[in-house]
């Protein structure tokens, strides 16, 4: 397929340094599972950018959370070669997340680092059905448009909490530092509510650009714990680094 400008895939340059490659080079083994977005020419691949494995989607979004496909094209791949898994995205994606941590058990040897890009909740708003159900019946006044939205989080919560899970299961929950984020606050359109903030996604004022972060390390972050400190996205590249005690050859900004 020919992409045009209006497909925003984007295309990493070549060039390019991303976290698993420097990951992978200090001894990781490097996994990114769920959405990419970051072109779909061969050197844009993930597996070209220092992912071992990649297993998800190459494209923007799904049309559809059931059959994964965009225009009627499936992009669901295993590395280089074409998936056609079963059932909701978000359950797609945490299973091969829970299958990738259960196979790799963080042998201290050999540690892992995995990019879990889910796109839950991503248009088009469609929680399973069992999972809207339980949100009108805990709160039939719900705004209908609102109550879809918060279905698919929930949906997305309990599969991040079944990512967690699978690392006490494995057995290395006291040496994995865990981070979780959203790329932008909530679509207003759709039902979302961003509380106090101005705007919301695809505006450059808070609601749009300011979000929660929550990361999780035990040992070093005392659980419960807040902090007012605003940081980028971008600072998450040398914090991994740090953390994982690589010396970054090229200045980064973050």
């Amino acid at each position: 397929r020919t992409h045009s400008p209006l497909d925003s895939w984007g295309y990493l340059a070549p060039s390019s340094r991303l976290l698993a490659a420097e990951l992978k080079d200090a001894g990781y083994q490097t996994a990114c599972i769920g959405k990419w977005h970051l072109g779909d020419q061969s050197e844009c691949l993930p597996n070209t950018k220092g992912f071992d494995l990649f297993h998800g989607f190459l494209g923007d979004m799904m049309d559809d959370y059931f059959d994964h496909r965009r225009a009627g094209i499936n992009y669901m791949r295993r590395n280089l070669r074409e998936v056609d898994p079963k059932g909701h995205a978000t359950d797609v994606f945490t299973d091969w997340a829970v299958d990738y941590i259960a196979t790799n058990r963080g042998d201290a040897s050999e540690p892992f680092f995995l990019y879990l890009a889910y796109n839950a909740p991503h248009t088009p708003i469609q929680p399973p059905k069992d999972w809207l159900a339980k949100v009108r019946k805990r709160e039939p006044g719900m705004d209908p448009a609102r109550s879809r939205l918060v279905a698919l989080i929930e949906h997305l919560d309990f599969g991040i909490g079944r990512v967690v899970d699978a690392i006490g299961a494995a057995g290395i929950a006291d040496e994995t530092l865990i981070l979780f984020s959203s790329d932008n606050g909530g679509q207003l359109g759709v039902g979302a509510n961003n509380g106090s903030l101005r705007g919301g996604k695809q505006d450059m004022y808070e609601g749009g650009i300011r979000v929660p972060q929550a990361a999780v390390w035990p040992g070093y972050i005392a659980p419960g714990s807040t902090t007012d400190l605003v940081t980028l996205s971008m600072d998450l590249f040398a914090t991994c680094c740090a953390v994982a005690g690589v010396t970054v050859g090229d200045e980064v900004d973050g």
